[in-house]
């Protein structure tokens, strides 16, 4: 293990990532970096070793490796075939790196599509002392970032589902990390596809050309996952979402949950002509407001998507 915890770090970040560097990852890196209450663990094939940043660390692996890793540690046979399907394992990260957050009192999983500002001004000091999970969004535990208590009980929530094992040694991806409906219903395969375009429909404006062209993008994107990837929308019985609410309402856990961050998809639903991300020295600000985090879901996808650096510790991007 070429990797030793570091016990003065409350939080140790998860993320395993395999592929080509993508274009914006630098800036990615730099907003990390400025978050010094976290490391940012990295096991991956592709990006380099080199420490730029203190708390950042790269280990290297292949996603054969992290199939081995897996299976060994949660006593099933893993056998990943695209790294999508790393999202199924977020909720069970935890136990899968054990060995690498044994100093750390909190551990958590994110997306590398995002830029992150001040996390800490959006966590109160309490929440060390007081919670076991931090949600950024009042609805859901969203799978882009999230933050669990690093203990035995949980770290094993995620094996609260009773099929988790058949979803986890599945080729396909089965949206464990955050299958997530309102009235908390299982829905068909049919049903999870009208729930789609009723989404897609509610958000895009179709008079627009703009709005079009994601539009057509999210229908390739949809088109591709199910025949090139085999990935189909099964029905999903038990959920980290569904485990996490159970237990919460229960009173077994305690979560603090916060709307902080903001995504392109959110754009489109308040119909905003234009928004300026601001990024400086450790700070994000969205039309001049400071949010958590900004998410592109969609915009990394689309030609006019530029990150603009206007000094050394600091960017912006224009919507």
């Amino acid at each position: 293990m070429e990797y030793i915890a570091n016990s003065r770090k409350p939080i140790g970040m998860i993320i395993p990532y395999f592929g080509e560097k993508p274009a914006w990852f630098d800036f990615f890196l730099l907003s990390c970096s400025k978050n010094q209450s976290f490391d940012w663990l990295f096991f991956t094939d592709c990006l380099t070793t080199k420490r730029l940043f203190g708390n950042i660390h790269f280990i290297k692996m292949t996603l054969n490796e992290f199939s081995k890793l897996a299976s060994k540690n949660l006593n099933i046979n893993v056998d990943i075939k695209f790294p999508y399907k790393l999202c199924d394992f977020k909720p069970a990260y935890g136990l899968i790196f054990s060995d690498y957050i044994l100093g750390y009192k909190y551990w958590g999983y994110c997306d590398i599509d995002i830029i992150y500002g001040d996390i800490n001004s959006f966590i109160p000091a309490d929440f060390y002392e007081t919670y076991d999970i931090f949600s950024p969004n009042i609805e859901f535990l969203p799978g882009h970032f999230c933050i669990l208590k690093n203990t035995i009980e949980i770290t094993n929530l995620f094996s609260s589902a009773l099929k988790f094992k058949k979803v986890l040694v599945s080729e396909r991806y089965h949206y464990f990390d955050e299958f997530y409906f309102k009235k908390g219903a299982v829905l068909s395969a049919d049903a999870y596809k009208k729930h789609l375009r009723k989404r897609i429909n509610k958000h895009i404006i179709f008079r627009v050309i703009k709005y079009n062209t994601i539009f057509s993008f999210c229908k390739r994107i949809y088109k591709s996952l199910s025949k090139n990837s085999k990935i189909t929308l099964s029905p999903v019985l038990n959920d980290f979402n569904q485990i996490v609410k159970y237990y919460s309402s229960n009173n077994m856990l305690k979560i603090l949950k916060k709307n902080v961050y903001r995504d392109d998809i959110m754009k489109l639903s308040v119909r905003k002509k234009r928004w300026i991300i601001k990024w400086e020295n450790g700070k994000l600000f969205l039309n001049g407001q400071e949010i958590m985090y900004y998410h592109f879901q969609l915009l990394k996808y689309m030609h006019k998507f530029e990150i603009t650096k206007t000094s050394e510790y600091s960017f912006r991007i224009t919507i």
